[in-house]
């Protein structure tokens, strides 16, 4: 990157539109020349805030409106860096052009006076491509891309092409650990202190899976189960011994004690399997044998109760069976007969119940259908009245919209007057704030100019005893008859006399009494200026206030008529008077307007609801009849069902019908039981039969004995069984304990090796060893910084006159103690010996720190292919130094510049000014900074 126009407008100490043209030099070499806070740095602070949006040094950085230019006073300009630099592409040089706007809040006029603006501009940026198009993406994308483009970082960029004033030995003398940053951002080592965290991951994971499967083990263990049956107190102790304990041998010895308590559970569970088995023979046997016995008396159950059932059938004979059949036979033939009369006579019942309700149905219809008739036409008459007033009424608002025309007026007059009335308001605030600022200004110029006379006097003062002084020196010397050194009299008749206050005022002394005079009159006259524009900004200002007035008082005698001397507030009282009666009227109006145009819509459907009435009251009628004929007709069609009822009334039906119903139940009962008593004849004679030809010669069984025997044997299998189970279950999770905990053991020996190599690596490469405590990516960087170091030395011996070289601290000391790995060593090459950077002078300091930036930057240049460094540029530091060394970082930087580097150095040294033809002319006034070339 090679710079060719810097812009600055509205920027720092930069006012006016400011262009600095970096292809005038003749040489690559040139000087930024300037009186103290002329604004030498602020262009480095361009260069940077255009290319990263931030300033030129790392310890004071400034953003947003804090580099809005202060002395843009009248313009209101934007503030903006427009930097246009040159780049190496595909064997070519390309321009790319960046223009960025700090973030700031823009000023603005009014009346005269400058005010912020509420309204907050936030940072743009623009990049212009070789092409001439611009850069299509946002902030931060552009900003990515400009970075890429110059191949640094902003902190990269300040390291080795920008070392800011006051820095540079901060950059020298940084510890292992803040170099260590800087080192992995240059050159990407990031990759090594990942190697060592993920060692330190993957040791964690190996702590953590061994605790785990320690954990799970104990856990295993814990579901051991040791049944009553076989009991092991020892097992039991070691098993709750194991709970508490995290050792490895203890699970061991625990192991061992399991695997031999589940050969003894295997044993004792097929000794109880076999026993299990000889009770389940007998229980079974026992069981078949109480089933047939349950059989049998069964078989006598059924044989008793067929001979009862046929003992009944012979007390019924035949005639009592005949009887029975006819008289059910007759209750059910009078109930059927008599059920038909009964439904018939709630049918009529019901239908009466019918029509008289469609009677009275019909009545109350007919009777609400006059009535509704007669609300009709009652309707009809009022609304034909109620149109009658609404036209009335119209006729009353016909005046409302002329009204509201006029109220409109008077409100825009009253608003109008309002606003002028707060401007008025306004301008007597300025003109307040303008009388005490003139007043201030007035009063700084009286100090100004009282503490200017009073410096100028001492000025005087000690110029006059100084040089009276330097006469009476001069005529100590004289002897009569020897010509005098300044006029060549021989004869001195009366030399002078040294004062004897002027005995300890020097030359510099004086000259320091100079600059103090010489800087209170330019402060005087700074002030002066500042008062004279304070005056004239309050003269402006009551000029504006007066304007103002003249024009209000026309407008408050147009509105109001002719008023006394009103105050402002007086004023305001009367308006909100005004707008307050001005409201009311307007509500008046409004409610009117509104009112005219609703009456309005209704007069326009009147004819519409006039029909729509008449035809309501017409229906109402029509109803009426119809409702009357209903009524007639339901009377003629009860008096026809009343003829053809049997009974006195529903309560006479229904008790005849009872009677019926409980003669025909009666009846139907004895039926049934007659019915059940002969399918059970039937039924006993078969089931008879059937048991004595089971029964056969066999006695009745003894069930109660062959049951309790059959318990017992149940009992003692459940017995069996029990204990079978206990000891297959302990043996079935015993079992599988005693796998996963062997299966525990070996993985966890396995994951111990994996885990101690883990560790060794992992102690030896993050520098966690005693009297090693460099880590893998110091070591790797100490690579990359002899080679910054090796190109630094080149530089540092000849600036030094071969005194001086860095050196990385001793690999042997680098990791004792503390991480030392990438700690700098001046080596003196007169005493042989090794010293802290921190310990060399400023101007020692200063080459070190210039040496370092320049090696850094040819190892970056050659380590990255794209990166084109032909930019340095240098704030200050050369008063530090001798003749001699500032002779030789002359002339080192001279070299450097005879290629293709471009060097630019801020610098009051005097000696300089002789020393490099090119200067940059940085001059400030009340306007701000200024620039200009000066060759040769």
């Amino acid at each position: 990157m090679r710079p060719i126009q810097l812009i600055l407008q509205a920027f720092g100490s930069y006012a006016e539109k400011t262009v600095v043209d970096f292809t005038q030099p003749v040489q690559n070499l040139f000087l930024i020349t300037g009186d103290t806070g002329a604004g030498k740095t602020t262009i480095f602070d361009g260069i940077m805030f255009a290319l990263y949006g931030t300033s030129s040094s790392a310890a004071n950085r400034k953003e947003g409106e804090e580099l809005y230019s202060q002395f843009e006073q009248d313009k209101c300009l934007e503030p903006y860096v427009a930097f246009t630099f040159s780049q190496p592409e595909n064997g070519a040089e390309v321009r790319y052009t960046v223009r960025r706007e700090p973030r700031h809040r823009r000023l603005r006029q009014r009346g005269g006076v400058l005010t912020p603006n509420k309204t907050v501009t936030n940072e743009t940026v623009e990049l212009t491509m070789p092409d001439g198009s611009v850069y299509p993406e946002k902030i931060a994308a552009t900003n990515a891309k400009i970075e890429d483009i110059v191949g640094l970082t902003a902190e990269e960029f300040r390291q080795v092409a920008m070392i800011a004033q006051g820095e540079f030995r901060q950059m020298l003398c940084e510890k292992s650990d803040r170099r260590k940053e800087m080192l992995r951002k240059l050159f990407h080592t990031e990759r090594f202190d990942a190697i060592v965290r993920e060692l330190k991951r993957r040791l964690d994971v190996s702590r953590r899976e061994t605790e785990n499967r320690l954990a799970l083990a104990k856990a295993e263990a814990a579901q051991v189960r040791i049944p009553a049956a076989l009991p092991d107190e020892a097992l039991g102790r070691e098993k709750e011994a194991l709970h508490a304990a995290d050792s490895i041998a203890a699970m061991e010895h625990f192991l061992a004690r399991l695997g031999a308590y589940v050969d003894r559970l295997r044993e004792e569970s097929e000794r109880v399997q076999a026993e299990r088995a000889a009770c389940k023979e007998k229980r079974d046997a026992v069981l078949r044998a109480t089933q047939d016995a349950e059989s049998l008396q069964a078989l006598f159950a059924q044989k008793k109760q067929a001979e009862e059932i046929l003992a009944k059938g012979k007390a019924w004979p035949e005639e009592k069976r005949r009887a029975v059949h006819e008289q059910q036979e007759r209750a059910a033939d009078a109930y059927a007969k008599l059920s038909e009369k009964v439904k018939r006579e709630k049918e009529i019942d019901a239908a009466e119940r019918k029509i008289a309700e469609k009677q009275k149905q019909a009545a109350a219809a007919q009777k609400a259908a006059k009535a509704q008739a007669a609300r009709a036409q009652k309707d009809l008459e009022d609304y034909e009245k109620q149109a009658v007033r609404w036209r009335q009424r119209v006729e009353e608002l016909a005046g409302s919209e002329a009204e509201g025309e006029r109220l409109k007026h008077r409100r825009e007059k009253l608003t109008e007057i309002q606003r002028a009335c707060t401007s008025l308001d306004e301008a007597q605030q300025e003109v307040h704030r303008a009388t005490q600022a003139a007043r201030a200004a007035a009063e700084a110029f009286r100090q100004a100019k009282k503490d200017k006379t009073a410096k100028a006097d001492v000025y005087q003062q000690s110029w006059n005893l100084y040089y009276d002084a330097q006469a009476g020196i001069l005529a100590e010397v004289l002897t009569d008859g020897e010509p005098c050194p300044v006029c060549g009299a021989r004869v001195h008749p009366a030399p002078a006399k040294r004062a004897a206050e002027a005995e300890h005022l020097t030359k510099a002394m004086l000259d320091e009494r100079k600059r103090a005079a010489d800087a209170a009159a330019e402060q005087a006259e700074k002030l002066a200026a500042a008062s004279s524009r304070a005056e004239m900004a309050h003269q402006a200002a009551r000029t504006r206030f007066e304007e103002d007035g003249h024009r209000f008082r026309t407008m408050l005698e147009a509105a109001f008529g002719a008023q006394d001397a009103l105050h402002l507030k007086e004023v305001h009282a009367m308006l909100e008077t005004a707008f307050a009666a001005l409201q009311e009227d307007e509500a008046k109006q409004k409610q009117g307007a509104e009112e005219r145009v609703a009456l309005q819509q209704k007069l326009a459907s009147y004819e519409e609801q006039r029909t729509s009435l008449q035809n309501r009251c017409e229906a109402a009628k029509q109803r009426e009849k119809q409702e009357s004929e209903r009524a007639a007709a339901a009377a003629a069609s009860l008096e026809q069902l009343a003829g053809q009822k049997q009974f006195e009334s529903l309560e006479d039906a229904d008790a005849c019908l009872q009677k019926a119903q409980a003669k025909k139940q009666a009846g139907d009962a004895a039926r049934a039981d007659l019915d059940k008593l002969e399918r059970q004849l039937g039924e006993a004679k078969g089931s008879l039969s059937a048991a004595v030809r089971g029964i056969g010669g066999k006695s009745e069984p003894d069930l109660a004995a062959l049951r309790a025997a059959g318990q017992r044997a149940d009992r003692a299998l459940q017995e069996a069984e029990k204990a079978a189970e206990q000891l297959q279950g302990a043996l079935l999770f015993d079992g599988a304990s005693l796998e996963k905990l062997q299966a525990f053991l070996a993985a966890r020996a396995k994951e111990g090796k994996r885990q101690a190599m883990l560790e060794s690596l992992y102690e030896r490469l993050s520098g966690n060893v005693s009297g090693a405590r460099m880590d893998l990516e110091s070591f790797v960087q100490r690579h990359y910084l002899k080679g910054i170091l090796h190109a630094a030395n080149a530089r540092f011996y000849a600036m030094s006159n071969g005194e001086f070289a860095l050196h990385l601290t001793p690999i042997e000391q680098a990791g004792a103690g503390k991480n030392r790995g990438l700690d700098l060593m001046v080596y003196s090459t007169v005493t042989g010996t090794a010293r802290e950077v921190r310990t060399i002078s400023g101007g020692e300091s200063f080459m070190a720190a210039l040496s370092l930036a320049l090696g850094m930057a040819d190892r970056i240049q050659a380590g990255r292919g794209a990166v084109r460094l032909d930019t340095l540029f240098i704030d200050e530091g050369f008063g530090n130094l001798d003749d001699s060394m500032r002779a030789n970082a002359i002339r080192v930087l001279k070299n450097m510049a005879g290629g293709s580097r471009l060097i630019g150095i801020i610098s009051h040294v005097s000696e300089l000014k002789r020393e490099i033809d090119d200067q940059l002319v940085v001059t400030k006034d009340e306007h701000g900074s200024h620039v200009h070339w000066q060759f040769g």
